[in-house]
């Protein structure tokens, strides 16, 4: 039997003996306790530009990173979904368009460009700055070896004064760990490496439109999120006419509904993919942790708990996580 075999039958020899016990994963039976844990991060490691996270704040910054936007990004944008003579006699004006479309804009809503900035740190700091409820089951299995079990139940993001918590089935699927390796010495909870999943996507999108909209969106009080807001951003209405009469000023009446529509189009356009962005971090999201902890005499509270290891956002992509993660802990009243 080859070296790989012998590690497979024994994980699957441990599968199969894990009700009696025989692999340290068994039922807890004894000095068994489950602590409410509430964890703090603060994640500030940079993420790279090629990840799921620095492509969608590249792409909001995109509308506000040059003096000329964010008109010219608008119009870069518009042009690429016009038909082909409408394109090609666009493409050589982009730089004039642009401007008309930032002075007309600006005109609009004056505090565009600080919005959008606004938009984006709002957005990275949900990202970033969040807590985590979840419950740890610790206790001795049949063989005196302390296990647990690690599982989300809520996370709050802050913003501006407010939060907003994402609990139960919004969190989408929470697997459980398998059983993790924890220990006891002296006065000192030790919790081993162990991986605890988090929809990041999806619980961010909820965060952006429940907490950060509300608090951004002054120009648009009455825009609920953002595929709402970048709509209003692009302001199409108010600037088709004017771009229809410098790209073809001699049938400018057919001209503007081409214009308008394009401009929708790269508006839906911009949304979709800032959602696709979005939607990328669900699907390995999630965190590797490893942690310790003060326990009290009776070891009903776990205080002074530092959390290490990775904050993952997407297959290569992960941050360190260091000072500044922390969790506490209070057993739970058994039933």
């Amino acid at each position: 039997m080859k070296r790989t075999d012998v590690g497979g039958a024994l994980a699957a020899a441990c599968a199969a003996l894990a009700l009696l016990a025989g692999c340290g994963v068994g039922p807890k039976e004894k000095d068994y306790k489950q602590y409410a844990v509430s964890s703090s991060f603060n994640v500030q490691t940079r993420f790279d530009d090629g990840s799921a996270v620095g492509l969608v704040l590249n792409l909001v910054n995109g509308l506000g990173d040059e003096p000329d936007d964010p008109g010219k990004f608008i119009v870069e944008q518009l042009i690429g979904f016009l038909p082909g003579p409408l394109r090609l006699a666009a493409e050589p004006l982009t730089a004039e368009l642009g401007r008309l479309v930032n002075a007309k804009l600006l005109a609009a809503i004056p505090g565009l460009v600080d919005e959008v900035k606004q938009f984006s740190q709002a957005l990275a700091s949900v990202v970033r700055v969040f807590r985590v409820d979840s419950v740890l089951d610790v206790g001795l299995d049949a063989r005196d070896r302390y296990t647990a079990s690690h599982a989300l139940t809520r996370v709050t993001y802050s913003y501006d004064g407010a939060q907003l918590a994402v609990a139960g089935p919004e969190l989408g699927p929470v697997a459980v760990p398998a059983q993790i390796w924890v220990d006891y010495q002296g006065d000192v909870l030790r919790v081993g490496e162990h991986e605890l999943p988090l929809s990041l996507g999806s619980i961010v999108a909820k965060g952006v439109d429940r907490l950060v909209i509300p608090r951004v969106a002054k120009s648009c009080p009455t825009c609920l999120n953002y595929v709402e807001l970048i709509t209003w951003w692009f302001s199409c209405a108010a600037i088709a006419a004017d771009v229809a009469e410098r790209i073809d000023p001699r049938n400018v009446d057919t001209a503007i509904p081409i214009v308008l529509t394009a401009c929708q189009e790269s508006s839906h356009g911009f949304s979709s993919k800032l959602t696709e962005m979005i939607a990328r971090l669900d699907q390995h999201g999630g965190f590797t942790l490893r942690g310790t902890a003060t326990a009290s005499g009776d070891r009903a509270t776990l205080s002074n708990g530092r959390w290490l290891g990775e904050y993952r956002l997407g297959r290569d992509v992960r941050a360190d996580l260091a000072d500044g993660n922390t969790f506490e802990g209070v057993e739970l009243v058994k039933p």
